[in-house]
């Protein structure tokens, strides 16, 4: 179990693992239910190689960062947006390892170890701050 978030009576969860030297694992994300005491895995095949490395579950959908867990590093996978009630996914190129993810005003944020990425509709950006020589910090576009 990785990266998880409580929405109700559900524990939601991304699957996690080390895939290098040998080992290796099939990536997928589900839920715990609490009150029937059951699981419900998912893993629509766009997530097979892949761990997850942030989750956030919104009422429409669930937004899952995917990451590869190598010997040498990670290295980023996109970001895949399941819809709930068609089951259906949507991939977004996303450029970087995401660690944390949150929504407002109807842009979703992806925090990473070198910067953030926003999510608006169709739209993916790119972040990072820039340390200028005279101290100030600035936030530029990549």
């Amino acid at each position: 179990v990785g990266p998880h978030q409580v929405e109700g009576g559900r524990l939601w969860f991304g699957k996690t693992f080390y895939n290098g030297e040998g080992a290796t694992g099939l990536g997928g994300f589900g839920y715990f239910d609490t009150t029937t005491a059951s699981y419900r895995l998912i893993a629509p095949p766009e997530i097979y190689p892949w761990s997850v490395s942030a989750i956030l579950v919104e009422p429409q959908c669930v937004w899952l960062a995917l990451d590869h867990r190598g010997e040498y590093g990670d290295y980023p996978g996109g970001l895949l947006r399941w819809d709930r009630k068609t089951a259906t996914v949507r991939m977004f190129a996303v450029k970087t390892v995401v660690k944390g993810m949150a929504e407002a005003g109807g842009t979703l944020y992806l925090g990473a170890g070198d910067g953030i990425v926003t999510v608006k509709g169709e739209q993916v950006a790119s972040y990072f701050v820039d340390a200028r020589a005279d101290g100030r910090c600035v936030v530029v576009g990549r």
